[in-house]
Formats: C-alpha cells, structure tokens, sequence
C-alpha cells in the first residue's frame, strides 16, 4: 500500500543507513534546529514543549534560511507569509491587483529554482571543506571488518560501552561509501543473522 501511495503522490522514497545521520542530513539539521528553538522556550521541567511546537514550527516556516535564500513558506506558496500584525498595519492600495494566477504559479516556480541552486552552491561548499579531512577507504567482499554501533544502556556509562560490534563479513559493495555486511563469528546476541546495510 505504501508504494501506491509514493507512485500515486509522484514520491521516490529513498532508506538510509542507520547509525549515518549524515546520509540524511536535510532531516538531521532540521531536527536539530528544532530542538534547538524549543530549548529556548521550554519551561524548566520540559513538559511545555509541545504547546510551543506550533509556534516554533511556524517560525522556522517563515524565517528566511541562509542556504536557499528563502522561506520554506514561499517556497511551498509563492508568497510571503501574511500574519495578524500585517492586517493591522496600514493597508496599501498599490498592491490591491494580485498577479494573475498564471503568473503567480510561475514566480513560485522561478524561486524553488532559484533555491535549487543555492543548495547546489552550498552543497558543493561543504564537500570541499568535508572532504579536505576525509580519509578513502575501500574493503572488499570476505573481508572482516567492526560495525560502530551508538548503544545506550541505562544505569551505565555511556562513555565506557563498547561502541563497536563484531567481527562482520563484507558480503558486497553497494556503493563506494556503503556495503553489506554479516555476522561473522561472535556476535551480540541483540543482532540478528541477516544482511546489513552499512556507512564507511
């Protein structure tokens, strides 16, 4: 039924690796904005925080964002946000003719464009910067390799938990940073015998 659902809203439903919030980056850097807004204004007992989500939402929504230039708002609409205060400020009859709605569509268009291509440009700029520390490296099928695992344990120090699970066996190379990997000797009993996708 979900795929209907993605062939039918024209959605390319793309899975990342776990543990790699890296390989889905856009959603990572949200979540962290996020985050960061409602520390802002959660009371001290953190129970606040979903009464303030909509206001939080609606001003990440509006804000201009430093990589496309634009609002997520006029992104989606073509437009600026219009909010109480703007009803209240005087009103200006030079604006009374809106565009026509052929126009308006287009002028929509031309800046998800436009922020296309701001993305591209940032895009590029971090990779350069990320990629003058990166270190290639390449393993291949047979192979045994350690998985990074994040566990967290309550009552233990995270510091002192091992962070890496294995040894694994490269099976293939799906892409130059990804590759399938399995259990190969002993392993944490959590762990189930079967492939899996992991980020170099």
């Amino acid at each position: 039924m979900l795929e209907d659902i993605f062939r039918l809203s024209c959605t390319s439903h793309r899975k990342t690796t776990a543990y790699h919030p890296q390989s889905n980056g856009l959603t990572e850097r949200l979540n962290k904005t996020i985050a960061d807004m409602l520390s802002m204004y959660v009371d001290v007992q953190h129970k606040t925080w979903d009464d303030i989500l909509p206001y939080v939402t609606f001003a990440y929504n509006t804000a201009m964002q430093e990589t496309t230039r634009f609002s997520p708002f006029h992104l989606v609409y073509g437009r600026n946000v219009q909010t109480m205060l703007d009803a209240m400020l005087p009103y200006d009859n030079s604006d009374a003719l809106s565009p026509e709605a052929e126009q308006y569509t287009q002028y929509a268009e031309e800046a998800r464009q436009l922020a296309r291509v701001n993305i591209g440009h940032q895009q590029d700029a971090d990779a350069r910067r990320y990629n003058l520390r990166r270190r290639n490296v390449a393993y291949h099928p047979g192979e045994r390799v350690w998985v990074w695992t994040p566990v967290r344990r309550p009552g233990l120090s995270e510091k002192l938990l091992s962070r890496y699970f294995g040894p694994y066996k490269v099976i293939r190379r799906v892409s130059d940073l990804t590759y399938e990997v399995l259990p190969d000797g002993t392993v944490s009993s959590r762990r189930q015998h079967r492939p899996e996708t992991v980020h170099v």
